[in-house]
């Protein structure tokens, strides 16, 4: 369950998420999982477990790295916006960085990670079979 406020009994030290929104001309960057992968055939955004809680702006930029091939900086960054995630085995930290780019970078999916990329519209995120609770998060982002 999503969480924009840190629910109580909420775990001391919970496992973060970053992830990346890459916006472009109303169009979001999304990954569709390896069938093999935890969640598998479903879309998400580019991110992944952050192993340094304390560089999580960085730690988002290694995984769009990883899984995109898309290279950003800090200074790239144009917002960010954190929620909290329940599940039944454990709490999150959901932290999302947005950028918006000049131009529409190229991607080069990594293959073991991911099979497929799109720069969906907002109708199209909305119909998209998404990682549990991450429509949640794209309806924050869009509102």
């Amino acid at each position: 369950m999503l969480f924009t406020q840190r629910p109580a009994n909420f775990a001391k030290n919970p496992q973060v998420i970053v992830t990346n929104a890459i916006i472009y001309m109303g169009r979001v960057l999304v990954l569709k999982r390896s069938p093999h992968k935890p969640h598998g055939s479903k879309w998400c955004l580019p991110g992944g477990k952050c192993e340094d809680d304390t560089q999580r702006a960085s730690e988002a930029l290694r995984e769009l790295k990883d899984e995109t091939g898309v290279v950003y900086y800090k200074s790239d960054i144009v917002g960010s916006c954190a929620w909290f995630l329940r599940y039944p085995e454990a709490d999150y930290i959901y932290e999302q960085f947005v950028y918006r780019p000049m131009e529409l970078p190229e991607v080069v999916v990594n293959q073991e990670e991911h099979y497929q990329h799109q720069w969906a519209n907002w109708v199209e995120l909305l119909c998209m079979n998404f990682i549990e609770d991450l429509d949640g998060v794209l309806v924050d982002l869009l509102t």
